[in-house]
């Protein structure tokens, strides 16, 4: 059964033909392109993306970051990096920008074998509130944002309703964004933005955005938001919804680069793609303090 890998030009035959492709491999690759069917009067794509640590849930959305790019250079995307963990967006290229609160000061560190060298080889641009946010983002990059209050991110995306271009994006570790367990207890605001978010995730979509998140775990995030997913990859690891008609047994035989995706827990098909490896140099965002020192008492 020939794989289907999203970096290269794939052509798929009839199931009569003289070189096959398998039916799910065939689906996958269907369901895949309608991710990135820009559909006006449709709106845009709520996808998840779940699976164990190292089976290639980021490379999976740096691959959608990379056809976005290529195939929309006019679209807007959004990624959300978190702080003190290797900075993912490397892997793809150098065509990005990082971007955070001023609220928030925070340099980037290569990270050596003893402890983290402070570099001005990556600058961090900072903004005042997401209107001048907006107005920062270029089309054609990836624009790399941190918010130091996590909810901020739901203020983002409800801004966004009120552009009428094309814009993705995406959240990586979504749980910090949208928590299963949530309060409203001291500075914590999840309950009240988690509601939030549902309350304007259907016209957040039809406003012609697209909501991609990864997590380990679906029951991380919450319930309601769970919900209004339409679009779900699971890779090895995940464990699939109870509406879902993917057996749990396909999934337990995958291996890393391999997918299964899911519609609408409708129809679903197999997909594979190449992991991004890990460059040479590795580097991190981190909270600083006064003279560009490392926030030791930062969570």
């Amino acid at each position: 059964m020939p794989d289907v890998a999203f970096g290269q030009d794939v052509s798929f035959y009839g199931f009569d033909d003289t070189e096959r492709v398998h039916r799910l491999c065939v689906e996958g690759e269907k369901i895949w392109n309608l991710l990135f069917a820009r559909d006006n009067d449709f709106g845009g794509w709520l996808v998840e993306i779940s699976g164990l640590m190292g089976k290639g849930k980021t490379s999976l959305m740096l691959e959608m970051v990379r056809k976005i790019r290529n195939d929309f250079p006019e679209e807007t995307i959004l990624w959300r990096e978190p702080v003190l963990s290797p900075l993912q967006i490397l892997k793809l290229d150098d065509n990005f920008e990082l971007f955070s609160e001023k609220s928030f000061p925070l340099k980037v560190f290569q990270l050596g074998k003893n402890r983290p060298i402070p570099t001005d080889k990556y600058k961090i641009r900072y903004f005042d509130g997401p209107a001048k946010l907006l107005d920062m983002v270029r089309p054609g990059q990836t624009n790399v944002i941190y918010f130091k209050k996590l909810y901020k991110w739901v203020e983002l995306m409800i801004r966004l309703r009120f552009n009428t271009s094309w814009q993705s994006i995406f959240l990586d570790e979504a749980e910090d964004i949208c928590p299963s367990q949530c309060s409203n207890k001291g500075e914590d605001k999840s309950w009240t933005y988690n509601h939030k978010l549902i309350d304007n995730i259907k016209q957040i979509r039809k406003s012609r955005v697209n909501v991609i998140c990864n997590t380990q775990s679906s029951s991380d995030i919450f319930w309601r938001f769970r919900k209004k997913i339409m679009m779900h990859f699971y890779l090895s690891g995940s464990t699939g919804d109870q509406l879902s008609p993917v057996f749990q047994p396909m999934l337990q035989n995958l291996k890393t680069g391999e997918g299964i995706v899911d519609l609408s827990f409708s129809r679903f098909g197999k997909i594979s793609f190449s992991p991004y490896t890990p460059k040479d140099k590795m580097y991190a965002v981190f909270p600083v303090g006064a003279g560009g020192r490392i926030l030791r008492t930062f969570s």
